[in-house]
């Protein structure tokens, strides 16, 4: 709120005491209006348990405005004399990585809610992967993802394998033409990726032609945020550290 604002006629006497009179309040001030997002934030480890969300900063990037929720998760992120505009979020938390909301508008003194999820990457852990090519009934072929993890997953607790599928060897989660998401519960797994019949009929991949596999874990409870005027998501939760790509001919 902006202060009231008062005139005062200051006197000096002789004395060097000051007087104040006349003084008199401005009925007529108006309280400029201060904008603010508000919401709930939960901040889970990469196994998905809850965490003290108190260390989590939701700022705005190139300003000295940013907040922190409290030990419950609720938060007020305050603009004050913010003009309107196109800014970017930052939710920073120690130990994660860091997410955004790009290019979000905002109108002065108007109030927004917005309720956040962070998760932490698994760091720890990453996929070393191999490919493996059954056969079933002579004719299905199915693409199956054989992998250890670089750790155990400890007993009770899980987390989540992102493999995409790409047709160049840049493949990754911004870059491919299918993916699929694995729960992981043990260091040793094996993942039917897909039929390479039904593959080539939805993608137009043809017999002979290399697709291009790359596996990354994640957190129990994934988190992306969407890229402005696409569909693409950018993955904060994962791992994408020592990924391995493996090359594949379609049969």
């Amino acid at each position: 709120m902006k202060p009231v604002r008062l005139h005062c006629y200051l006197f000096s006497l002789l004395s060097c005491a000051i007087l104040f009179s006349g003084c008199s309040v401005d009925d007529d001030a108006t309280p400029e209006p201060t904008g603010k997002i508000s919401g709930r934030a939960v901040v889970r480890n990469e196994y998905g348990e809850v965490q003290d969300p108190s260390s989590l900063v939701l700022s705005v990037e190139n300003t000295e405005i940013k907040t922190s929720p409290d030990v419950g998760g609720l938060y007020t992120l305050k603009f004050g004399s913010l003009p309107s505009g196109t800014y970017d979020l930052k939710i920073s938390t120690p130990g994660f990585i860091d997410g955004y909301r790009r290019e979000w508008y905002y109108t002065r003194g108007e109030p927004y809610a917005m309720d956040i999820i962070a998760s932490k990457a698994p760091s720890q852990y990453f996929v070393a992967p191999t490919l493996s090519l059954p056969v079933t009934n002579g004719y299905a072929h199915r693409l199956f993802l054989s992998a250890r993890l670089s750790a155990p997953i400890p007993a009770g607790k899980m987390l989540k394998a992102q493999v995409f599928i790409g047709k160049t060897p840049n493949v990754s989660a911004t870059n491919y033409i299918a993916a699929g998401e694995f729960n992981l519960y043990r260091e040793e797994v094996s993942l039917e990726l897909l039929s390479t019949m039904d593959f080539k009929s939805r993608t137009g991949i043809k017999t002979g032609e290399t697709i291009y596999v790359v596996a990354y874990t994640d957190a129990a409870v994934p988190v992306g945020y969407s890229v402005p005027g696409s569909n693409v998501q950018v993955p904060t939760s994962m791992n994408t550290n020592h990924a391995v790509v493996l090359p594949f001919v379609m049969p």
